[in-house]
């Protein structure tokens, strides 16, 4: 018997309606949906977006969802094509209507609040990554498909953080340059969106390598999840030149480029961007050297409120700043691109020096008045002609030779030296320090050393002799030095090899000798003498006179000193009437 709703007439169909309490359209009309928002956002700030729904009738919505959602996007390829990829990065959502609810015709508004995170990425679209942001409304309604709408945001970084990266200084070898290869130091003020990048670059080693030209290029590095590990790909932005003209050692190379706008570095979870300079050295028959230079990218808005800073110096400034504060460390004086420093008799100087294909060095080197003591550089360490001595200089200098090599040392002159380029604070310093502590063993050491063997017998006559004339035995060298009326004097014990060879007179008067008593070689009867020299020249080896002193050199005195004592004390009487103070002629 057939059923009662499979009759004609519709009498099925008027009893199912009986059954409610009010009719349902079988057909329903979606609302039409707009968005009012804030035209861009920023990271950490908070702001309102409205929904609104025009419906044309009544429709039942039983949820309004709205959210803000920024993805990370990014395509990559296979056998299959290429496919997008997507990884939500932040993810907000707002739910102003969470029940049911009969919405008449006309407009409906809604509003919803949002806190953006601090750490939200910006919108960004580079060579490879693009940060996207939407917004997603999405109105339910009961048994039919949803009204849905996506509106596109728009984030921009940031606005009340600066960057705390401190200014610094990039090099090719935190060494400094080594040997003759390609050196470069870079400096770069604030680099601000949309604003010049101003920065210096100083050249080394100039004189080995052609440099043609400087080539900058803004790089960003988009890092995004691959199935092993991170992938990251480099992509150029901008590329500047600039040409070059046989630069100098170390000068500064100054350049502004106007950078274009682009976002802060950001980094989340999975996704990174962060920027970079390449600093390109174009050569000649040479390969190119570079150098990659972090850049950390300020927001404008963000840069017009604080201060900016310049580049730091490089080149010849940086060199000289950090010598001058490897100075004010160590005690020294800075002058000309080198310290120096006196101590007693001895200058000390500290300077770069370059060796060719082995580079720049630092060398420390002492300069000091004669010291007669047959010095040597033997295996690296200070030694001296007599064994005993040599022995002291040993127990006193050794240790503090470590860390320096020891190049040269004679009886003038030490020099010593460090495998770095003094292009650094610490090296410098401390070589400078060190080299005051080796200075001063090597002092006291000349103090302590004992008389040389084949002088030994002598000392307590030399002793006597030097009371006598007033003036100060070394008794490392056997030398007596002194000044009598203004008149400075020495009496010096000199060696030929391993042996006693001369004993030598000095003096020198206060004004310059005379040219008519110049002499210099073979004693010539008729050639005129200074008043009084005559009896002094008796065994005489050599006579010299020029501008600043009268010398005498005779055989090796040994024991017998006294002798010498007299002759010259008589000489400084003839320096004295040299010197006006007597008479006689000058």
């Amino acid at each position: 018997m057939p059923s009662e709703r499979s009759k004609p007439g519709g009498e099925g169909i008027g009893a199912l309606r009986a059954g409610y309490t009010r009719p349902v359209a079988l057909l329903k009309t979606r609302p039409e949906i707009a968005l009012f928002a804030p035209r861009a956002l920023a990271a950490g700030g908070s702001f309102e977006a409205r929904v609104v729904l025009r419906c044309a009738e009544a429709v039942p919505v039983d949820e309004i969802t709205l959210e803000l959602v920024g993805s990370g996007v990014w395509f990559t390829s296979s056998q299959h094509g290429q496919h997008r990829n997507e990884r939500t990065v932040v993810r907000l959502v707002g739910r102003p209507l969470t029940s049911l609810a009969e919405l008449p015709p006309g407009e409906h508004e809604y509003r919803v609040s949002f806190s953006l995170p601090p750490d939200s990425p910006p919108s960004y679209s580079g060579g490879f990554l693009k940060i996207e942001w939407e917004y997603r409304v999405r109105a339910s309604i009961p048994w039919w498909p949803d009204a849905k709408a996506t509106f596109v945001a728009h984030v921009a970084p940031r606005a009340d953080v600066a960057s705390t990266d401190r200014p610094r200084v990039f090099v090719s070898n935190i060494e400094g340059p080594q040997g003759t290869k390609p050196y470069a130091e870079v400096s770069l003020g604030e680099a601000i969106s949309g604003q010049e990048l101003e920065g210096t670059v100083a050249l080394s080693n100039t004189a080995y390598n052609d440099y043609q030209a400087i080539e900058l290029r803004l790089v960003s590095k988009e890092s995004v999840p691959s199935v092993f590990s991170q992938h990251t790909v480099t992509h150029k932005h901008a590329t500047w030149r600039l040409p070059l003209s046989s630069p100098a050692e170390n000068e500064l190379i100054r350049f502004r480029v106007q950078l274009p706008s682009i976002v802060p570095g950001f980094e989340t979870e999975q996704l990174s961007v962060s920027w970079a300079l390449e600093v390109r050295l174009c050569l000649s028959w040479a390969l190119d050297e570079k150098l990659w230079v972090p850049l950390v990218v300020q927001h404008r808005a963000v840069a017009d409120a604080a201060e900016v800073s310049a580049p730091l110096a490089v080149g010849s400034d940086r060199l000289a700043n950090v010598w001058r504060q490897a100075a004010r460390d160590s005690g020294f004086n800075y002058r000309d691109g080198r310290l120096s420093r006196e101590v007693g008799a001895a200058r000390l100087v500290i300077r770069r020096e370059h060796r060719g294909r082995r580079g720049i060095r630092l060398v420390a080197e002492a300069l000091y008045p004669d010291l007669d003591l047959g010095l040597r550089a033997v295996k690296g360490r200070i030694r001296c002609r007599d064994a005993a001595q040599a022995q002291v200089l040993a127990q006193h200098t050794d240790a503090a030779l470590s860390g320096s090599t020891l190049e040269h040392v004679d009886d003038e002159r030490l020099v010593c030296s460090v495998d770095d380029a003094g292009s650094r604070l610490e090296p410098v310093a401390q070589l400078a320090t060190a080299f005051v502590r080796l200075w001063e063993a090597f002092e006291r050491a000349r103090e302590a050393l004992p008389a040389p063997a084949d002088m030994a017998d002598a000392l307590p006559q030399f002793r006597a002799a030097a009371r006598r004339l007033g003036g100060e035995l070394d008794v490392a060298s056997m030398d007596i030095r002194g000044s009598r009326h203004e008149i400075p004097f020495a009496l010096e014990v000199q060696w030929d090899g391993e042996h006693v060879a001369r004993t030598v007179l000095e003096v020198r008067p206060t004004l310059p000798i005379d040219g008519r008593w110049h002499h210099d070689g073979p004693l010539d009867a008729e050639q005129p003498r200074p008043e009084g020299l005559d009896p002094l020249l008796e065994g005489v080896r050599a006579v010299a006179i020029d501008e600043a002193r009268v010398r005498l050199v005779f055989e090796p005195c040994g024991a017998d000193v006294l002798p010498l004592v007299d002759r010259l004390e008589a000489l400084i009487g003839v320096a004295r009437r040299l010197s006006g103070q007597g008479t006689g002629y000058r």
